[in-house]
């Protein structure tokens, strides 16, 4: 019964995105920036694996995001 119930939550676990606060206003500002016209927003960071961790969630998020990346990050589209 207890493996059940453990299987069940690591299920539900691997299908429900772990809510991120700054993520979420960031796809606020986004909104807003698109309501006033603008339709090319570029992000700067000096970390990789913030840029990788972006790319990934807005491509989880949608496919209406066209996604670029600068310099080294071959795997961007």
């Amino acid at each position: 019964m207890m493996e059940k119930m453990l299987a069940e939550l690591l299920a539900l676990c691997q299908t429900q995105p772990i809510p991120d606060s700054k993520f979420e206003e960031f796809l606020v500002q986004l909104e807003e920036l698109q309501k006033d016209g603008y339709h090319k927003v570029m992000v700067f960071s000096n970390f990789r694996n913030t840029q990788v961790w972006l790319r990934k969630q807005l491509a989880q998020r949608s496919n209406a995001y066209q996604l670029a990346g600068l310099f080294d990050i071959k795997d961007w589209i």
